[in-house]
Order: C-alpha cells, then structure tokens, then sequence
C-alpha cells in the first residue's frame, strides 16, 4: 500500500506514535501500581510479624526456652515471603532456623533477623 498523499502519511504515522505513546504510559502505570501493591503486602506481612510473633519470641528468648524458640522460628519461616529467621546476640548466631532461598535480603526486627525473599520475585510470579 503506497500513501501518494502526505497529510495520509502524516496522519498515519501521527496516530501510530500516539498510541504507542499511550499503550507504553498506562503499561507502565499498571506495573508501578503492581509493584507498589506488593511491597505493601510484604510490608504488611513483617509488620505482622512484628506485632504478632516479637512478643512472643521475646518472652521466648527471657525464659531461655529453646524449644519454644525453635517453634515460633519455625512458624515464622513458614510465613510467606520468609525464607530464614535467624536470633543473634552479640555478633554471634545465637538460634539459627536455616531455610534459605535464593535471591534473599535481610531484614533487621531489632534482633530478630529475617531473610526475605528478593523483590526480583515478585515478577517471576
């Protein structure tokens, strides 16, 4: 198809320009959208476990019970977005729970440690 008049071509090429421009705008806003959406869902999820699981913990670690220790780690890891929680004291580890997964990023509660799992995941999914 040959365009012989150049307003036709203009138009053409003026309307492909600015739909591309568009499409490109709203896709890039739904992504930022998305991306903000998950971080506040993981956000939320360790504030959770600030709220919900440090008190315990914390009653844990004064009454030097391991075993209750070791439980509330492991129900913590089981959490989604959690990878590995970790007690240190001291630069030492003091109660590791080793559940690791590639692509994690600490996350400092106080002492308690946490990984999480890279936001690069989030996009896999």
């Amino acid at each position: 198809m040959k365009l012989k008049n150049p307003l036709a071509k203009q138009l053409l090429v003026g309307i492909l320009l600015t739909s591309s421009l568009l499409t490109l705008m709203i896709t890039s806003a739904i992504l930022w959208m998305d991306y903000k959406r998950d971080l506040s869902v993981i956000d939320q999820g360790f504030q959770q476990i600030e709220k919900s699981h440090l008190p315990s913990v914390t009653n844990a670690l004064w009454a030097e019970d391991e075993k209750q220790l070791e439980l509330l780690l492991q129900g913590i890891s089981e959490l989604p977005n959690v990878s590995s929680v970790t007690i240190w004291q001291d630069n030492a580890n003091l109660l590791p729970l080793i559940k690791r997964k590639p692509n994690t990023l600490k996350v400092n509660l106080g002492q308690l440690i946490t990984d999480l799992i890279a936001l690069n995941t989030i996009w896999a999914n």
